[in-house]
């Protein structure tokens, strides 16, 4: 059915999309609803890792606050410090 109208490929994010092939028609809902299902199917495991790992790293994930979005701190960083540039 909707498989040889085009394919589930792995793009450069790690997560599956589906690229159909040339135009051959139009696809009724229950055609997307399906193509969504199977993506979400496919990539569950790949977002399952990916939250895993953002809830035991938390320090690795972009903060927000009511200013907007921020980079988490560097505790390797003092702010007052400038680090300098060897050899100029």
């Amino acid at each position: 059915m909707i498989v040889d109208a085009g394919e589930f490929i792995r793009d450069d994010s790690g997560f599956f999309v589906y690229w159909p092939e040339k135009a051959q028609g139009c696809y009724a809902s229950y055609v997307l609803r399906w193509i969504a299902d199977e993506l979400d199917r496919l990539n569950a495991p790949i977002q399952a890792e990916l939250e895993a790992y953002f809830a035991a790293n938390p320090s690795s994930c972009l903060q927000i606050d009511q200013d907007g979005p921020r980079e988490p701190p560097n505790p390797n960083l003092d702010s007052n410090h400038v680090p300098e540039i060897g050899g100029l």
